[in-house]
């Protein structure tokens, strides 16, 4: 049963629940049925915060907020961000604060690049890019990015962001190709 003050109870009331594909399947058409009927939609934000609840769980609850659009949460989750030590949580929150193109996320954002994983590094980047803000800063930082990365199927993703982000990403990546400093392979895997 989908309660309307608390549609995760049943979940979470079982301290033993697992959160399946299968639940989040269950859950976001259930979500998605009270959206399509104009029914109220539930915040997610309260359920992105609370440890306590199994960690698929709560990145489910950031990506619903991506994926029914509730853009007046990325104040929030751009605190929750700066808290968060999990690195699959801050990746999933950084792709949000991207789908939104939330700017003021980019000097926080700009701050974690190179000190975490290449996972999240990727995400930072990519929410850069999606941030459409066509300045010559994301496209700096996509270059230095480039040249710090030593992985090379991670300096191909960011190598294909920088070629998708602007006219000037194309230039750019048109001078690294030119500067001889990379291997010619990873230009044609990003053209091709």
């Amino acid at each position: 049963r989908f309660s309307n003050q608390s549609p995760f109870k049943e979940l979470l009331d079982d301290p033993f629940s697992c959160f399946t594909q299968e639940l989040m399947v269950k859950y976001h058409d259930a979500i998605a049925y009270r959206q399509r009927n104009n029914m109220s939609m539930p915040n997610f934000l309260q359920w992105c915060t609370l440890p306590a609840y199994d960690i698929n769980f709560r990145i489910f609850a950031i990506s619903e907020i991506r994926l029914f659009k509730q853009a007046n949460h990325c104040e929030e989750l751009l605190k929750i961000l700066t808290e968060s030590s999990e690195e699959s949580i801050m990746i999933e929150i950084v792709k949000t604060l991207g789908y939104f193109q939330y700017t003021e996320a980019k000097d926080y954002l700009s701050g974690l690049l190179g000190t975490a994983s290449p996972k999240l590094d990727i995400a930072i980047l990519k929410a850069f890019t999606e941030m459409q803000d066509d300045s010559e800063e994301t496209v700096r930082i996509l270059k230095e990015s480039v040249s710090a990365e030593t992985d090379s199927y991670s300096r191909i993703k960011i190598l294909k962001m920088l070629y998708e982000y602007s006219d000037a990403g194309k230039r750019a990546l048109e001078e690294l190709e030119a500067s001889g400093e990379f291997d010619d392979i990873l230009f044609k895997h990003v053209k091709c």
